[in-house]
C-alpha cells in the first residue's frame, strides 16, 4: 500500500477547524471581490480619460 501525500493520516476533507470546502468558498468569493474592484477602477480610468478629452 502506498502512502497518499498527506503522510498516511485519513484522507477527509479538513484542514484543522476549516473545511476544505470553506476555504474553497473564501477563495472564490475573494476572487468575486477583486474582480468586481478591478472592474469598477478599470471603468473609472475610462470615464476620467473620456472626460478629461472634452
Amino acid at each position: 500500500m502506498t502512502k497518499s501525500w498527506s503522510g498516511g493520516r485519513a484522507s477527509h476533507a479538513t484542514m484543522g477547524r476549516m473545511s476544505v470546502a470553506a476555504f474553497e468558498i473564501f477563495f472564490l468569493v475573494l476572487l468575486a471581490v477583486t474582480s468586481v474592484a478591478m472592474a469598477w477602477f478599470a471603468g473609472l480610468v475610462i470615464w476620467k480619460l473620456y472626460k478629461g478629452q472634452r
